[in-house]
């Protein structure tokens, strides 16, 4: 019944309450037809998200599509955690790199908190790349409709890049780094919904035989990008982030790693800041 509603307010551009007290609004025959096919779509599993167009995240909807991962509620606590870092951070401008935008949702919420407390917050410079130029198209006009003319906002500042994981002639350190990057094995992946296997991106789900090559190689390619206090944060599978982070703490000795759980206390995030001991 909920899924009904929002397929019938999306196409009859209203919301669910002047559906349910307007019982006599007429539908006309085009309205109708997209409504069938919204509702055929949605009976093969294809998610609403992309049924709908659109995802709210953060408090703002952004636009989706079958190139781009449906933001998950989870991933909000990410904001949260960079936003808490930004605040510490003693510098008049920190730079931020996102690998792997997808819509952009990560990057812009982030952004649009700073420019809405330019006292609390410095100057933000933030890099977000992807491996996709269409989930990068998407992003961009995320941007333009949540961040409007961002050259206006002079605290944040905001570059998408066409990149696999960071583009070498960038010549930027970084302060902070974030990604919520494919972190289901391959094995696993096979076993997903099939709401989710079937119509979102695989590139942006499946890590491979092993998600900690994922990890790795992240760091291996943007350890000459950073800054001596650098953060990293990353999200990950609560099943495999314990093994991630203890694998991590091996091969990268430079860096303590604390595990931060999700709303429902699982762990989800992985912080990656300079280790104090060495």
């Amino acid at each position: 019944m909920p899924h009904l509603l929002a397929i019938l307010g999306h196409i009859l551009d209203t919301n669910q309450e002047q559906i349910l007290t307007h019982p006599e609004t007429k539908i006309t025959k085009p309205q109708y037809k997209k409504i069938l096919n919204l509702l055929e779509r949605y009976k093969a599993q294809e998610p609403l998200a992309y049924l709908l167009g659109h995802n709210f995240f953060y408090n703002h909807k952004f636009l989706v599509n079958k190139h781009t991962l449906i933001p998950r509620p989870e991933t909000e606590i990410l904001v949260d955690l960079s936003l808490q870092e930004i605040g510490r951070i003693p510098r008049e401008v920190i730079n931020i790199l996102e690998i792997g935008t997808g819509s952009g949702n990560i990057a812009i919420s982030i952004l649009d908190s700073i420019s809405k407390n330019p006292q609390k917050y410095p100057r933000v410079n933030l890099i977000a790349t992807d491996i996709s130029p269409k989930a990068l198209s998407l992003a961009k006009q995320n941007a333009k409709r949540l961040l409007g003319n961002i050259n206006k906002r002079k605290n944040i500042h905001l570059t998408f890049k066409l990149a696999d994981i960071i583009l070498q002639k960038l010549g930027t350190k970084f302060d902070l780094i974030l990604s919520n990057p494919p972190y289901i094995p391959t094995h696993e992946y096979e076993q997903l919904d099939p709401s989710v296997k079937k119509y979102e991106p695989r590139i942006a789900l499946d890590a491979g035989k092993t998600a900690i090559q994922i990890y790795k190689r992240l760091l291996e390619k943007t350890a000459s990008h950073t800054n001596e206090e650098c953060t990293y944060i990353l999200e990950g599978h609560e099943n495999h982030i314990q093994a991630i982070a203890q694998d991590l703490a091996h091969n990268f000795p430079e860096k303590k790693i604390e595990i931060i759980k999700d709303l429902n206390q699982r762990d989800r995030f992985m912080k990656l800041l300079p280790n104090p001991n060495l």
